[in-house]
């Protein structure tokens, strides 16, 4: 399998899914992890999908013109690696094989939040403002 992808965990991150697709939409596109379970999934267990990371399509997912990429936006995750289970047609019963994985990291704190940060005052509780306020995290990546 090939990592297409290695992502912060608090989603929003777009991902390009290079291959031939067949029709230029829509699909629908799922994360699976280990276990082939779909996921994430809030406390209730309603599922979350990939979405179009565009206002007007939500979780319907469309190709390039030239149907050589499909563009998803993922959700916020639990670390770990996934397999992306991709379907459509009628009632999306077609599940388009992939052997594709995205890989979901801890999120990286980046020096133009702290920047920005910085710019308020400090009556504003915008969090931390350089690396060294920072609370470490602990355990698995």
């Amino acid at each position: 399998m090939a990592v297409v992808a290695t992502v912060g965990d608090d989603g929003g991150a777009l991902v390009s899914l290079p291959d031939t697709w067949p029709i230029t939409g829509p699909y629908r596109v799922r994360l699976l992890d280990a276990r082939l379970q779909e996921n994430p999934s809030d406390p209730a267990g309603v599922a979350y999908q990939c979405n179009a990371g565009r206002l007007d399509k939500a979780i319907d997912c469309y190709t390039d013109i030239d149907k050589v990429a499909l563009v998803v936006a993922l959700p916020v995750c639990p670390t770990g690696t996934y397999t992306l289970e991709i379907t459509h047609g009628v009632g999306f019963a077609t599940t388009f094989a992939t052997t594709d994985e995205i890989k979901v990291q801890r999120r990286t704190r980046r020096p133009s939040a702290w920047s920005q940060r910085s710019g308020f005052p400090s009556l504003y509780k915008t969090g931390p403002r350089d690396l060294r306020a920072e609370q470490i995290h602990r355990g698995a990546l």
